[in-house]
């Protein structure tokens, strides 16, 4: 909302204005703290897991980045298109092991 619409609105509108930002703004702080929340409970249980069980642990800690936000379109395309790679690739694989088995 621009200052002069603030202006020369009517304080219903205003209203409505209000409350999309703050709605908007609690989305937001959900998404960061369950981001924070993630990282948090993961070097917990790594810490916790490593201290009593020494070289026995089984935890790992994060190891790739959480997406905080959601992927645009070119990002899922390219996403799409490493795991039919990864298929693929796996079939082959499967397919030349299984082969030689029937051989």
């Amino acid at each position: 909302m621009t200052e002069e619409q603030f202006w020369h609105s009517n304080p219903r509108i205003i209203q409505v204005w209000e409350k999309a930002y703050r709605f908007k703004v609690n989305t937001l702080n959900d998404q960061i703290f369950r981001w924070v929340g993630e990282y948090g409970i993961s070097a917990l249980m790594f810490s916790i897991d490593h201290t009593m069980n020494g070289r026995k642990a089984k935890t790992k800690y994060v190891n790739k980045p959480i997406q905080m936000f959601e992927l645009t379109e070119e990002e899922k395309k390219e996403a799409q298109k490493k795991e039919l790679e990864k298929f693929l690739s796996w079939a082959n694989r499967a397919e030349k092991k299984y082969a030689k088995k029937g051989e």
